[in-house]
């Protein structure tokens, strides 16, 4: 079982996860409170942070069947209610007959971005891979808290305020709210000698 990156048409997102769950594969789409104004008022709805994005834990065989469209196959007629969803590709990798694979993103990794993003808070900022910051950081567990359990990269900046960073392989990076230190376990020490 891997986590692939799905695309949907025109924010669909919700649409297809329902689908994947209807048929018993977990799909998880992001979405954090965002607030506007409105006729003097305050509305926070609930809006996808990767818009058209979502996620979905799938077999080898379930991702061909469905992603394929192979006839007869057990996922053919859920591969025909998908049809507005494709899988995203990983554009740094590429197989030995030099086609892009299915871009997945590692257990361990999706575990730490569901957890980061569960509560549905707007507290948290989104980086761009381009902007992941370079350098050696340690490696944190977050121990206590409503953040309990994400895992991480330490990042300190030049004014000594720290903050963790939970990379989504060639995708994205959150940038953590603060997270109290007697919450935070340093896993691994990187001191930048290999």
């Amino acid at each position: 079982m891997h986590w692939y990156v799905l695309r949907t048409t025109l924010r669909r997102e919700m649409k297809a996860a329902s689908l994947l769950a209807n048929h018993g594969i977990q799909a998880y789409v992001a979405q954090q409170y965002q607030s506007r104004q409105k006729d003097g008022k305050e509305i926070r709805k609930l809006e996808n942070i990767l818009p058209n994005m979502l996620f979905a834990r799938l077999s080898s065989q379930q991702f061909e069947d469905i992603f394929h469209r192979h006839s007869g196959s057990a996922s053919s007629q859920l591969a025909r209610q998908l049809s507005f969803v494709s899988y995203c590709y990983d554009t740094t990798y590429r197989n030995a007959e030099s086609k892009a694979e299915p871009l997945v993103i590692p257990d361990e990794e999706m575990h730490s971005f569901m957890l980061a993003t569960e509560t549905c808070e707007n507290d948290f900022d989104l980086l761009p891979q381009s902007q992941y910051p370079k350098g050696d950081m340690d490696e944190v567990l977050v121990v206590g808290g409503k953040y309990k359990g994400v895992s991480g990269r330490m990042m300190v900046n030049a004014a000594g305020h720290k903050r963790i960073l939970v990379p989504l392989k060639n995708l994205i990076t959150i940038r953590m709210p603060h997270i109290l230190d007697m919450y935070i376990q340093t896993v691994k020490v990187n001191d930048g000698e290999q």
